[in-house]
Formats: C-alpha cells, sequence, structure tokens
C-alpha cells in the first residue's frame, strides 16, 4: 500500500461522459474534466475561473497517428478556453488543475509548472505536443520544486484515471514477452494492460483476410510516421511503441486477427494469459 493513492471522483450532472471534478488528498490538487461541448455549462457546475494549468486533449484522430494536446496556464482558465474554442479547432476535451497550493502561487510558480509539463510530456512522446513556443524555465525556490514534483505525481495520477496518460512513462519494466506467431522476431513488454513493443521489432509483411480495416490503416499511418520502416525487405519498429492491449500489438505485428493473450508468451513458453494469471 506504499504508492496507494486516494481519488475522488464527482459528476455533478450524474453523466460520466460529462463534466467531472477528480481530487486527490496529499497533496491536495483539483481538476475539472470539462468535454468542449460543456464549457460554458460546466462554469456553472464547478469552478473553473481560477488560475491554474490546463491541457486540450484530441479525442477524434486518424489510427496509427499520435493524439494531439495543448499544455498552458491561465490566471482565469474558463476565458483561456473560451478564447481557445475559436483558435484551436483540434481539441474535445479540457483538463484544468486548480487548488493544488494552500496559498495563492506566483506567475512565475505557475509558468514553472506550465514549463514542466511541456518538456516532460515531449520527453515522453505519448501525445504530440502542438504548443508552439515552449515556456522559458522559471527560477523557483528549492522549496516550491519539491512540492510541486509531488504536485506533478499526483497530476500524472490523475490524467492517467481519466485515461489521458500523457505524463506516464511507457514502461520499460514489466512482463517481457516475445511474439509466438510463424517466425517472427519481436519482442515486447506488457505492465498494467499495455503492451510495449520493442524497437527492432519484426512485422509479417503479409496480411490475412481477417486483418481489420482499421489495423490495416493503423499500421500504414505508423509506416508514413517512420514509426515502421522497411529494411532488407523485413518491416521493423524504429522505436519503442505502446499498444492499449495486447491482441492490437499482436494484430498490427501479425497482419492477422489474433488473440494477443494467446500469442505473447515468456522465456518459458507460457502464454501471456497464463502468466498474468
Amino acid at each position: 500500500m506504499e504508492n496507494a493513492k486516494r481519488i475522488e471522483l464527482f459528476l455533478p450532472t450524474g453523466n460520466a461522459q460529462g463534466v467531472c471534478e477528480v481530487t486527490t488528498v496529499a497533496p491536495p490538487v483539483r481538476a475539472v474534466r470539462t468535454p468542449r461541448a460543456e464549457l460554458s455549462s460546466a462554469k456553472g457546475l464547478v469552478e473553473v475561473e481560477s488560475p491554474g494549468l490546463y491541457f486540450l486533449f484530441e479525442e477524434t484522430y486518424n489510427a496509427g497517428e499520435k493524439q494531439r494536446v495543448y499544455i498552458g496556464e491561465s490566471t482565469d482558465c474558463y476565458q483561456r478556453l473560451s478564447n481557445h474554442k475559436s483558435d484551436k479547432e483540434f481539441w474535445d476535451t479540457a483538463i484544468i488543475f486548480m487548488s493544488y497550493v494552500q496559498e495563492d502561487i506566483t506567475l512565475d510558480q505557475q509558468k514553472y509548472m506550465e514549463y514542466k509539463a511541456i518538456k516532460k510530456a515531449k520527453k515522453i512522446g505519448r501525445f504530440e505536443v502542438v504548443n508552439k513556443n515552449e515556456p522559458k524555465k522559471k527560477n523557483i525556490t528549492l522549496g516550491r520544486k519539491s512540492d510541486f514534483s509531488k504536485i506533478m505525481e499526483s497530476i500524472k495520477s490523475i490524467l492517467s484515471v481519466l485515461n489521458f496518460k500523457v505524463l506516464e512513462p511507457i514502461e520499460e519494466e514489466g512482463t517481457i514477452v516475445n511474439i509466438d506467431y510463424k517466425n517472427l522476431n519481436a519482442k515486447g513488454s506488457y505492465k498494467n494492460g499495455e503492451l510495449t513493443v520493442f524497437e527492432g521489432s519484426e512485422l509479417d509483411k503479409d496480411i490475412t483476410n481477417s486483418f481489420r480495416e482499421t489495423h490495416i490503416e493503423k499500421r500504414k499511418n505508423l509506416q508514413d510516421k517512420g514509426v515502421i520502416t522497411e529494411k532488407g525487405g523485413v518491416l521493423v519498429f524504429e522505436e519503442d511503441y505502446p499498444f492499449d492491449s495486447p491482441s492490437e500489438a499482436a494484430n498490427i505485428l501479425c497482419g492477422a486477427r489474433l488473440n494477443g493473450w494467446k500469442h505473447w508468451v515468456g522465456s518459458d513458453g507460457k502464454s501471456l494469459d497464463e502468466l498474468d494469471n
């Protein structure tokens, strides 16, 4: 229970897909998630006119492409997001973080949080960060840096709970598995429901009739992005790439509709399904 966290959700309208308030206890962080179309109604349901850090997420995107995200800060998040409805068309959902310190924070401290969030999101690379200008790093006290490091961990946890893993590092640890299909040489790591295919893993160039159209499109987009390239007549991953499930990873690798829980195996030959149990 050492790493346990308590996160509370409040649905002011009872709609799980609508406006949602999320809070953590230690440190005290409060966030509001609002669909773009419900921003104006969110103002009347929860406090969103406060200073804070915000994330604008794209939820409708092409298979194989990274979701886009814009990260910013404002002294009045509601007004800033209202402006972004006009000047930024891509986003579908906003998550605003407020009340993450007991007392008011300075503008430099607020911009420091923005700087850290943008830098971390770009380094992790799960999302395409569309900020054109990266903010300059602000100097703050060591004590504040320690406080904000803990706050950033809570922000990361809340974002992940809401299924936006923009600050969640791609797992390098976990259960190491190999694909058991034909003679493909492909390896990955499974952890917390996610399967990360390792750089250098091979793909089957041939596709079967069962291969889904959505997976054909995703594989093509990964090739267009340079994530998958052809070397010596063999398709390979040029970088570690996370998939939402073992089956999605297996399907993309093998060009067939497969049960990834059966086709990913550990060093002892046991399937991921057996290993997970």
